[in-house]
């Protein structure tokens, strides 16, 4: 994941910012960067979740959905999804920190 935020980072950022239109599913295609970054975010966050870093996980979620929000993952039917939207709902299940 890290070198993918070294090499796909700035261009990620730009192509969030800069896309001047609604990203869907049909021109998702066009934003690799973005899809490739914010993908692997929601795998991080996955993988630091079942390593029971979950504040790590948790941050990682949130910097997904506050940073990349536009990003699409492709399945492998072909369908795209939206990461941050699954990253909102896994923080909305998460347990509420004590203390």
């Amino acid at each position: 994941t890290t070198q993918c935020f070294e090499e796909f980072g700035d261009e990620a950022v730009k192509q969030q910012k800069e896309s001047g239109e609604e990203i869907s599913k049909d021109n998702a295609h066009s934003f690799p960067e973005l899809n490739s970054v914010g993908t692997c975010l929601f795998i991080l966050a996955e993988s630091l979740s079942q390593q029971g870093k979950d504040e790590k996980s948790q941050a990682t979620l949130q910097k997904l959905i506050t940073d990349f929000p536009e990003c699409h993952c492709e399945n492998k039917e072909g369908y795209y999804w939206k990461p941050a939207l699954a990253a909102e709902k896994r923080l909305a299940e998460a347990p509420e920190k004590s203390g």
